[in-house]
């Protein structure tokens, strides 16, 4: 039984209602409960109140996935260098298939470890929320996914089936290109956010105001969701790590992709109807395309 795969395909169903064209046929409960932050409709029914969460527990998404990616990791560590079993196996149940070696495999955590400890770090030391919320709906979709990405990776890994396989560390060609397209997104992504934080802020970093504004600089010259086109293209990056051929992780770049893409199409739109000064060349989230 491949777990993996009817899982990914589920939150791929999911995503598909954060695409404008699907949402806007939704009725309006599911819509409340999937737009969020400054795309949230006015005037919702009162009791939504009790189905929503203030927007800056987006920094519990990623508390638990350092906490779980961290031990993923240890896991990884002890199979591969340790030569004991202490839950690799068990994790290979979830995928029907296995041949990603251990280099692929150990670059790859690292790489989710980096950019969870990252947004960890943005989340409560860059970034300045407003009194927004989101629905609990989207909340049970964040810590799921942050939970979800990093046995996926794993249970297609060559040690999967014996849990013990001797180590052999052969860094390819495709593993630089994919830490290299990770980092150079990686920092992409956190100046989008540095960007963003810095609108409600005076030149000494003191918080003076919540309300929204034009950003500029950087991607967002070209974009109006920068940091979702970064995101989109770091985990391309760890997809690269893994030569593109690892199934569960390619699942998982086609989720970011959809659900970036989506709400960064309903963002654009949103700017566009808010500001009549806004940029008229720049588009959602690819540049000079969409």
């Amino acid at each position: 039984m491949d777990l993996v795969c009817y899982f990914w395909i589920l939150y791929l169903l999911v995503s598909l209602t954060l695409t404008p064209q699907v949402l806007q046929i939704l009725p309006q409960f599911m819509q409340n409960l999937i737009r969020y932050g400054k795309l949230e409709e006015k005037g919702k029914p009162s009791f939504m109140k009790y189905l929503e969460v203030p927007k800056r527990y987006f920094t519990h998404f990623y508390v638990i996935a350092c906490i779980w990616n961290t031990l993923l990791a240890w896991v990884a560590y002890k199979t591969y260098f340790s030569k004991d079993d202490i839950g690799m196996t068990t994790i290979g149940q979830l995928s029907a298939r296995d041949g990603a070696d251990a280099t692929s495999i150990c670059i790859g955590m690292l790489l989710i470890n980096i950019q969870v400890y990252r947004r960890l770090h943005e989340c409560l030391f860059v970034s300045v929320y407003s009194e927004s919320t989101m629905s609990v709906f989207y909340y049970i979709i964040g810590c799921t996914y942050y939970l979800a990405i990093g046995p996926t990776l794993l249970s297609e890994s060559d040690a999967t089936q014996t849990g013990t396989l001797p180590t052999e560390l052969n860094l390819r060609w495709w593993h630089l290109a994919g830490v290299g397209v990770f980092m150079w997104a990686s920092w992409h992504h956190h100046k989008a956010h540095v960007i963003l934080a810095n609108l409600r802020k005076d030149s000494k970093g003191r918080v003076t105001t919540l309300i929204h504004r034009i950003p500029s600089g950087d991607w967002f010259d070209l974009v109006s969701c920068p940091h979702y086109l970064a995101e989109i293209l770091l985990y391309f990056g760890i997809g690269m790590t893994q030569g593109l051929t690892h199934v569960g992780w390619l699942l998982v770049m086609v989720f970011v992709l959809i659900n970036q893409t989506g709400i960064a199409m309903q963002t654009h739109r949103w700017y566009n109807s808010k500001y009549h000064e806004y940029p008229k060349t720049r588009k959602a989230i690819f540049p000079y395309i969409l």
